[in-house]
Protein backbone atom coordinates (compact mmCIF):
# COMPACT_ATOMS: atom_id res chain seq x y z
CA UNK A 1 0.00 0.00 0.00
CA UNK A 2 1.27 3.44 -0.83
CA UNK A 3 -0.59 5.70 1.58
CA UNK A 4 1.98 8.46 1.07
CA UNK A 5 1.20 8.95 -2.60
CA UNK A 6 -2.54 8.48 -2.07
CA UNK A 7 -2.68 11.14 0.62
CA UNK A 8 0.29 13.38 -0.30
CA UNK A 9 -2.02 16.28 -1.03
CA UNK A 10 -5.33 14.84 0.11
CA UNK A 11 -7.85 17.35 1.26
CA UNK A 12 -10.27 16.11 3.89
CA UNK A 13 -13.56 17.69 4.84
CA UNK A 14 -16.63 17.02 6.91
CA UNK A 15 -19.34 15.10 5.13
CA UNK A 16 -21.08 17.24 2.50
CA UNK A 17 -18.92 20.28 3.30
CA UNK A 18 -16.38 20.85 0.49
CA UNK A 19 -12.90 21.91 1.53
CA UNK A 20 -10.60 24.50 0.05
CA UNK A 21 -7.70 22.81 -1.79
CA UNK A 22 -4.31 23.37 -0.19
CA UNK A 23 -0.92 22.23 -1.35
CA UNK A 24 2.76 22.99 -1.03
CA UNK A 25 4.89 23.10 -4.18
CA UNK A 26 7.68 21.03 -2.59
CA UNK A 27 5.34 18.44 -1.12
CA UNK A 28 6.39 14.84 -1.82
CA UNK A 29 4.82 11.47 -1.16
CA UNK A 30 6.58 11.34 2.21
CA UNK A 31 4.97 14.56 3.41
CA UNK A 32 1.60 15.00 4.99
CA UNK A 33 -1.55 16.63 3.78
CA UNK A 34 -3.25 19.60 5.35
CA UNK A 35 -6.89 20.16 4.64
CA UNK A 36 -9.59 22.38 5.95
CA UNK A 37 -13.27 22.23 6.65
CA UNK A 38 -15.24 25.40 7.22
CA UNK A 39 -18.31 23.54 8.40
CA UNK A 40 -19.88 24.38 11.70
CA UNK A 41 -20.53 21.57 14.17
CA UNK A 42 -23.88 19.87 13.99
CA UNK A 43 -25.88 20.41 17.18
CA UNK A 44 -23.28 20.32 20.00
CA UNK A 45 -23.74 17.19 22.07
CA UNK A 46 -26.20 15.69 19.60
CA UNK A 47 -23.93 12.88 18.44
CA UNK A 48 -22.56 10.06 20.54
CA UNK A 49 -18.98 8.80 20.45
CA UNK A 50 -18.92 5.58 18.40
CA UNK A 51 -17.86 2.54 20.42
CA UNK A 52 -15.77 -0.41 19.27
CA UNK A 53 -17.75 -2.48 16.79
CA UNK A 54 -19.96 0.41 15.67
CA UNK A 55 -19.81 2.08 12.24
CA UNK A 56 -17.42 5.04 12.00
CA UNK A 57 -19.02 8.36 11.00
CA UNK A 58 -18.24 9.05 7.35
CA UNK A 59 -16.66 12.19 5.93
CA UNK A 60 -15.52 13.17 2.45
CA UNK A 61 -12.18 14.41 1.18
CA UNK A 62 -10.77 15.82 -2.01
CA UNK A 63 -7.70 14.07 -3.40
CA UNK A 64 -4.69 15.88 -4.86
CA UNK A 65 -6.38 15.27 -8.23
CA UNK A 66 -9.43 17.20 -6.97
CA UNK A 67 -11.62 14.08 -6.97
CA UNK A 68 -14.19 13.80 -4.22
CA UNK A 69 -13.98 10.58 -2.27
CA UNK A 70 -15.10 9.51 1.18
CA UNK A 71 -13.81 7.65 4.22
CA UNK A 72 -14.96 4.42 2.57
CA UNK A 73 -12.56 5.05 -0.34
CA UNK A 74 -9.70 5.49 2.13
CA UNK A 75 -10.64 2.26 3.87
CA UNK A 76 -10.39 0.34 0.59
CA UNK A 77 -6.64 0.98 0.89
CA UNK A 78 -6.32 0.03 4.57
CA UNK A 79 -7.25 0.95 8.13
CA UNK A 80 -7.37 4.56 9.39
CA UNK A 81 -6.26 5.90 12.78
CA UNK A 82 -8.04 9.20 13.53
CA UNK A 83 -6.48 11.20 16.36
CA UNK A 84 -8.27 14.20 17.92
CA UNK A 85 -6.92 16.78 20.39
CA UNK A 86 -3.25 15.90 19.86
CA UNK A 87 -0.57 18.15 21.34
CA UNK A 88 2.70 18.82 19.53
CA UNK A 89 4.31 16.11 21.65
CA UNK A 90 1.54 13.67 20.66
CA UNK A 91 2.05 14.51 16.98
CA UNK A 92 5.79 13.89 17.20
CA UNK A 93 5.21 10.60 19.00
CA UNK A 94 2.70 9.56 16.34
CA UNK A 95 5.18 10.61 13.65
CA UNK A 96 7.88 8.41 15.22
CA UNK A 97 5.62 5.39 14.64
CA UNK A 98 4.28 6.42 11.23
CA UNK A 99 6.33 3.89 9.24
CA UNK A 100 5.36 1.00 11.54
CA UNK A 101 1.70 1.98 11.27
CA UNK A 102 1.86 2.15 7.49
CA UNK A 103 3.55 -1.28 7.38
CA UNK A 104 0.50 -2.55 9.31
CA UNK A 105 -1.77 -0.97 6.71
CA UNK A 106 -2.85 1.85 9.06
CA UNK A 107 -2.93 5.49 7.93
CA UNK A 108 -2.51 7.98 10.82
CA UNK A 109 -4.60 11.16 10.44
CA UNK A 110 -4.56 13.93 13.08
CA UNK A 111 -7.67 16.12 13.28
CA UNK A 112 -6.55 19.55 14.51
CA UNK A 113 -9.05 22.09 15.87
CA UNK A 114 -7.18 25.11 14.49
CA UNK A 115 -7.59 27.29 11.44
CA UNK A 116 -5.79 26.45 8.22
CA UNK A 117 -2.97 28.99 8.68
CA UNK A 118 -2.31 27.82 12.23
CA UNK A 119 -2.19 24.19 11.10
CA UNK A 120 0.44 25.10 8.48
CA UNK A 121 2.47 26.79 11.25
CA UNK A 122 2.07 23.67 13.38
CA UNK A 123 3.27 21.56 10.47
CA UNK A 124 6.40 23.67 10.02
CA UNK A 125 7.08 23.75 13.76
CA UNK A 126 6.71 20.00 14.30
CA UNK A 127 8.00 18.82 10.90
CA UNK A 128 5.66 15.81 10.90
CA UNK A 129 4.68 13.89 7.77
CA UNK A 130 1.39 12.43 9.00
CA UNK A 131 -1.80 13.75 7.43
CA UNK A 132 -3.36 16.71 9.24
CA UNK A 133 -6.98 17.81 9.03
CA UNK A 134 -7.89 21.35 10.03
CA UNK A 135 -11.27 21.26 11.78
CA UNK A 136 -11.59 24.83 13.16
CA UNK A 137 -15.34 24.63 13.78
CA UNK A 138 -15.32 21.10 15.19
CA UNK A 139 -17.46 19.51 12.46
CA UNK A 140 -15.46 16.27 12.29
CA UNK A 141 -14.97 16.20 16.07
CA UNK A 142 -18.74 16.58 16.46
CA UNK A 143 -19.37 13.64 14.13
CA UNK A 144 -17.16 11.52 16.39
CA UNK A 145 -18.75 12.84 19.59
CA UNK A 146 -15.57 14.44 20.95
CA UNK A 147 -16.41 18.12 20.38
CA UNK A 148 -16.49 20.28 23.52
CA UNK A 149 -18.64 23.39 22.95
CA UNK A 150 -17.20 25.23 25.97
CA UNK A 151 -13.63 25.01 24.69
CA UNK A 152 -14.68 25.08 21.01
CA UNK A 153 -12.46 22.11 20.28
CA UNK A 154 -12.02 18.39 20.61
CA UNK A 155 -10.89 16.56 23.70
CA UNK A 156 -8.07 14.03 23.28
CA UNK A 157 -9.47 10.89 21.66
CA UNK A 158 -8.61 8.38 18.97
CA UNK A 159 -10.41 5.90 16.75
CA UNK A 160 -8.97 2.96 14.83
CA UNK A 161 -11.32 2.35 11.91
CA UNK A 162 -10.90 -1.00 10.16
CA UNK A 163 -11.36 -1.62 6.46
CA UNK A 164 -15.01 -2.56 6.92
CA UNK A 165 -15.71 0.95 8.28
CA UNK A 166 -16.17 -0.13 11.89
CA UNK A 167 -14.41 1.32 14.88
CA UNK A 168 -12.05 -1.42 16.04
CA UNK A 169 -10.75 0.39 19.12
CA UNK A 170 -11.16 3.82 20.64
CA UNK A 171 -9.82 5.76 23.57
CA UNK A 172 -10.27 9.11 25.29
CA UNK A 173 -8.13 11.12 27.65
CA UNK A 174 -4.35 11.13 27.38
CA UNK A 175 -3.26 9.79 24.01
CA UNK A 176 -1.34 6.51 24.30
CA UNK A 177 2.30 5.65 23.66
CA UNK A 178 3.17 2.73 21.39
CA UNK A 179 0.53 3.30 18.71
CA UNK A 180 1.77 0.47 16.53
CA UNK A 181 1.45 -2.04 19.38
CA UNK A 182 -2.10 -0.89 20.15
CA UNK A 183 -3.19 -1.05 16.53
CA UNK A 184 -1.61 -4.50 16.05
CA UNK A 185 -3.48 -5.86 19.08
CA UNK A 186 -6.75 -4.18 18.05
CA UNK A 187 -6.45 -5.66 14.56
CA UNK A 188 -5.64 -9.11 15.99
CA UNK A 189 -2.18 -9.21 14.45
CA UNK A 190 0.59 -11.16 16.08
CA UNK A 191 2.81 -11.27 13.01
CA UNK A 192 3.46 -7.50 12.90
CA UNK A 193 6.76 -6.21 14.19
CA UNK A 194 6.14 -3.07 16.25
CA UNK A 195 8.37 -0.14 17.12
CA UNK A 196 9.27 -1.49 20.56
CA UNK A 197 10.22 -4.85 19.06
CA UNK A 198 12.83 -3.21 16.81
Amino acid sequence: MNFGSLFAAALLAAASHPAVPLSRPHQTAAHNAVSVTNADPVTPGALVTPAAGEPAPDFTYQSHEYLWQNLHNMLEQGHVLLVFGATETDLRRLESERENLIRQGVLPVAVIEQREGDVWKLLRRTDVSISLLSDPHGAIAEQYGVYQPASRGAHAAWFLVDQSGRVRETGTGALPNHWSERTAVALGRTDVRTASAN
